[in-house]
């Protein structure tokens, strides 16, 4: 019997430590935050400096795919869980700005937190380099990988009083060349998050 309870004990602590909320609290992980990257905006042709949010989470989350248009998607809490998906048009100027009606918004930022969103570093900052030994020859290579599709993916997130921005390039590209490297994998699960909120 003891034994049983302490392996109920186990699992649900391991439950919390998977973004869950309880009552009035959501478990964020580890947050780090760099002020000096949000010292420019790169959402400022339709969104205010993520620095002035008024709200208490803020995520902000860009795509770079074509030369014409801008794609973001926002989700913020300030009581209730909300998501918008803008389309900003470079030519023309145009802005459209959709609510994005899902039931299910906290579980969406459950997972976003569990793909560690607010700790992830930029992809500047990993080595992408794959070290290998030709088993015939005893010779020792290095494998580099370049982008490929050219799409940039930018995020933004404000937590309380902290707020940090990142990108990444050719995520799920990456994440298959360089299977071995955790913040790939969850950045490339990451953009997969978005595309659902994006259709």
């Amino acid at each position: 019997m003891k034994n049983y309870v302490i392996i109920l004990t186990i699992l649900f602590w391991a439950t919390l430590s998977n973004a869950q909320n309880i009552e009035d609290k959501l478990f964020l992980g580890t947050v780090i935050s760099d002020t000096l990257t949000n010292k420019t905006n790169s959402f400022k042709e339709y969104l205010n400096p993520i620095v002035d949010s008024k709200n208490k989470i803020e995520i902000r989350f860009q795509i770079y795919p074509s030369t014409r248009s801008v794609e973001s998607v926002v989700i913020y809490y300030d009581g209730l869980w909300r998501a918008y998906k803008y389309q900003y048009d470079k030519y023309d100027g145009k802005i459209d700005k959709r609510a994005i009606e899902r039931e299910n918004l906290d579980e969406v930022v459950n997972r976003l937190i569990s793909e560690n969103i607010f700790s992830l570093k930029n992809q500047s900052e990993l080595k992408l380099s794959n070290d290998f030994i030709d088993l015939r020859t005893g010779e020792e290579q290095t494998q580099l990988m370049g982008a490929v599709d050219g799409t940039i993916y930018f995020i933004e997130f404000k937590v309380g009083t902290k707020f940090r921005a990142y990108s990444y390039t050719n995520a799920e590209g990456f994440s298959t060349g360089f299977p071995h490297v955790q913040d790939l994998r969850q950045f490339a699960n990451i953009v997969k998050i978005y595309k659902e909120l994006m259709n």
